[in-house]
Formats: C-alpha cells, sequence, structure tokens
C-alpha cells in the first residue's frame, strides 16, 4: 500500500486504516493511483504475483511504516510471497523490513495491483498485526538497507 510521498501523510494512513477495518474488499491500485503522469505500456499480459502486507500496531497506537528515499513513498511493511504460507510470508517481511517479531491477528483482506510498469498482477493479502520485539540479527536485503523504518500515529 502506497500512502504518497513526504511526511504528510497521517490523515490517509487513519483513513487507510479505518477503511482497512470495516470492509473485506481492499481497492485496486494501479499506475496511475501513484505515479502523477503514467507513461507505461500497457503489457499484453500480466505475470500474476501474490504479495502481502501489515499494518503493524505497537502497543503505543502507533503504525508501522517504511519509505525509501529513492522514491519517497511511504508504505506498509511487505513484498513478495515466496511461499504458499502467507503467514509465514508477513512475518518474514516484518523480519527484513521493520527488524520486529510481529504476532498475526488475522488477515484483513486482498487488495488487486495492476503494474503497466512491470508487467505484473498482484494480489496482496493484508494482515492486521501486532509488534513483538526487536530482533537482533538484520535479514534485509541490500536494496531493504536502503529503507528507514518509521512509526506514526
Amino acid at each position: 500500500m502506497i500512502l504518497g510521498p513526504g511526511l504528510p501523510f497521517l490523515q490517509e494512513a487513519r483513513a487507510f486504516c479505518y477503511i482497512l477495518f470495516t470492509m473485506e474488499y481492499l481497492f485496486t491500485l494501479t499506475d496511475k493511483d501513484i505515479f502523477p503522469r503514467p507513461e507505461f505500456p500497457k503489457p499484453d499480459a500480466y505475470k500474476k504475483r501474490m504479495a502481502v502486507k501489515a499494518v503493524v500496531t505497537s502497543d503505543e497506537g502507533k503504525y508501522a511504516f517504511v519509505t525509501n528515499p529513492v522514491h519517497g513513498f511511504i508504505l506498509l511493511p511487505g513484498g513478495g510471497a515466496e511461499t504458499e504460507d502467507l503467514f509465514k510470508e508477513i512475518e518474514r517481511e516484518c523480519a527484513e523490513e521493520i527488524a520486529l517479531e510481529i504476532t498475526v491477528l488475522k488477515k484483513i483482506g486482498i487488495a488487486h495491483e495492476i503494474r503497466n510498469r512491470d508487467g505484473k498482477e498482484y494480489e496482496t493479502v493484508c494482515f492486521l498485526a501486532k509488534a513483538g520485539k526487536k530482533l537482533e540479527s538484520d535479514a534485509r536485503t541490500e536494496d531493504e538497507k536502503k529503507m528507514i523504518f518509521m512509526w506514526y500515529g
């Protein structure tokens, strides 16, 4: 889930979380929802990909987000699924992106993402999770090391 560039997004985040908690089908996201003037040609066929995202809350009632200085978008932690066990996948993604153990509380719903830019059609399963203890080891990839983790709320 992309909330937009920059830091003044808290109101959007709260609205998004309200939507997440009130409906099973979340949304369909396309390039035009992300980029001001998308100029990506529609591919002949989309490669299907499963992904996971999490709304991770702290004991203080804050929400976990990540950003990448390259594009400046504020994102929920998560990414592409490598196995069919999506509960394990969101635990792995949160370990990599926010260096926290999480407890998955429930599946919230599924977001549909169509990306002409990379020729992919994502089915993104979204979860509600509670933050646990900080991990001692760094499980991030080189790309993930560029990401910045933050709490807001």
